[in-house]
């Protein structure tokens, strides 16, 4: 196909009877409007939009993109807030997840009224982190690729406890765990990118806390384990519709109960760590296909049976679970490729010893 020797089929060629000019793969339009005259295998770039075409017999099919600026901030891990042996603590920490290494001083979380810094929900869109707290409302907010202290962003609808959240991006979610002093199965949302209050966006199936988030695609949430309104552990995993208000709905069971879970994905999979049932602390890790309702199967194990370890994932699809507790908390920061079942090992270590904190990246 090049060079002085190419071959001249001057008269065309065909392929079972199709000219090849008709199976062309290498046609490319960007333009804001559909090209005219596209042939089979035509790429279409449609910059109003942000979307990509494949032009297939007669039509063009819409395929799924992904803008590089998704990206931005996938590889910061970030570790928030949580519990010490002294107590809450306000400090967030960082670290590179694909570069094996220990954590670094972010900056500090918002202090306001008598809030702990602990046991509430964390997540991101590309660029800023939504973090929660105990005992107040308050919505704080981080710039994730810059180090700095966390600002005032908004308000819940009311003081979230034992929360869980989750994001597509766009738009964030939070089950409330605890609202105010009652276990209930209230929702918020709130817009991301943009400082604001939440309002109110559904219910989970059951009142629920302690659960576990962080598992989404552009679609869906998914929030798994905690304890029902009797204070029992449960295994529930059920989905909720994030860009669209509403109701939550039964996806599947954990492999085992678990009263305090913590979840992570890519676009495709998510992986729960259980940290405790009711044998005690466990080293399970179970994981679920996002897009499909089914129950939770064995993944593999972190390095210690470790209660509450918190995960994230970055766009290269490397998990890293960071804190937790068994005899004692713990500054371990563990590391999986999400792709593939396996055990977890060692990444570094956290800037102390802390658990019950909220970890997310930017992806």
């Amino acid at each position: 196909l090049a060079g002085t020797g190419k071959p001249n089929f001057s008269n065309g060629i065909t392929i079972n009877g199709a000219a090849v000019s008709t199976l062309n793969v290498g046609e490319y339009n960007a333009s804001g409007t559909e090209p005219s005259s596209p042939q089979n295998g035509s790429i279409w770039w449609d910059t109003a939009n942000e979307t990509i075409f494949i032009y297939i017999d007669g039509e063009f099919k819409e395929t799924i993109a992904v803008s590089s600026t998704l990206l931005d901030g996938g590889t910061r891990g970030i570790y928030a807030g949580g519990e010490t042996s002294s107590g809450s603590t306000d400090v967030i920490q960082y670290w590179t997840i694909d570069t094996a290494g220990n954590a670094a001083d972010f900056g500090d979380l918002r202090t306001v009224g008598d809030q702990v810094t602990q046991d509430s929900y964390g997540f991101s869109d590309v660029t800023n982190g939504y973090i929660g707290s105990n005992w107040v409302a308050e919505i704080m907010t981080i710039t994730i690729a810059t180090t700095g202290n966390a600002t005032d962003y908004g308000d819940l609808t009311g003081v979230a406890r034992y929360s869980a959240g989750n994001s597509n991006g766009s738009v964030g979610i939070v089950a409330f765990g605890q609202k105010g002093g009652s276990v209930t199965n209230a929702i918020d949302r709130f817009s991301l990118g943009s400082a604001t209050n939440a309002s109110d966006h559904g219910d989970l199936i059951a009142a629920r806390f302690t659960l576990g988030g962080n598992i989404a695609d552009a679609t869906n949430g998914l929030f798994h384990g905690g304890k029902d309104s009797g204070y029992s552990p449960v295994n529930v995993i059920e989905y909720v519709g994030i860009a669209s208000a509403g109701n939550g709905t039964d996806f599947g069971d954990l492999t085992s109960t678990s009263p305090d879970t913590s979840g992570s994905s890519n676009n495709t999979r998510g992986i729960i760590t259980k940290g405790y049932t009711d044998s005690g602390y466990v080293t399970d890790i179970d994981y679920l296909t996002i897009a499909t309702t089914g129950n939770s199967a064995d993944f593999g194990d972190m390095t210690a049976a470790l209660g509450i370890a918190k995960a994230c994932t970055s766009p290269t699809g490397r998990v890293t679970l960071s804190g937790g507790y068994s005899s004692a908390r713990v500054n371990t920061i563990q590391y999986f490729d999400i792709s593939t079942l396996g055990n977890a090992t060692d990444f570094g270590d956290l800037t102390n010893s802390v658990w019950k904190g909220q970890s997310f990246s930017g992806t």
